[in-house]
């Protein structure tokens, strides 16, 4: 299981290697692993897609730390 930072890590890695074409990349993982069964992966793929949803839109930081 991932831990929020390591999700928080991996998210803006993700974002400085791709910019907002990550949510892409991660949309494709999960449609791909649903379509293989293996839900706990998609899942964690759908956990690091909200992660980069909430970056990019702001409403938290690269560190994971909330913005009011």
């Amino acid at each position: 299981m991932l831990k929020p930072e390591d999700l928080n890590r991996f998210a803006a890695f993700m974002l400085s290697q791709h910019g907002a074409r990550a949510l892409d990349y991660a949309e494709s993982a999960i449609l791909e692993l649903r379509r293989t069964g293996e839900s706990a992966r998609a899942e964690a793929w759908n956990r690091v897609q909200m992660r980069l949803e909430d970056m990019l839109g702001g409403r938290i930081t690269r560190d994971g730390h909330a913005i009011h």
